[in-house]
């Protein structure tokens, strides 16, 4: 909810947005009010009522994690373990 209330301001922030949004709008027969419905509603959902919909409308099994770029050579993955490697804490460099 955070997130979105914070970038949703964003989705308005220039007249280019301003006009897109009205089209968006006009496309699919939204009510005037919209913008601000949006928000409101958005913000009244409860974590229940979005799993709800997460499984009514995505199914985990049929989702296919895509990549692009260049191929590498990969290595194999190490064999399972009942001690796994104990990992520091910190942000990683990169």
């Amino acid at each position: 909810k955070r997130e979105l209330a914070g970038s949703f301001p964003l989705s308005t922030a220039s007249n280019a947005d301003i006009v897109g949004q009205l089209g968006a709008m006009g496309f699919y027969n939204l009510p005037l009010s919209y913008l601000e419905d949006f928000m409101k509603q958005s913000q009244a959902l409860t974590v229940d009522q979005v799993k709800a919909a997460m499984n009514k409308h995505l199914s985990a099994d049929k989702m296919v994690i895509v990549t692009a770029g260049p191929t590498i050579a990969q290595k194999p993955l190490p064999p399972p373990t009942d001690k796994p490697a104990e990992q520091p804490l910190g942000v990683p460099e990169h």
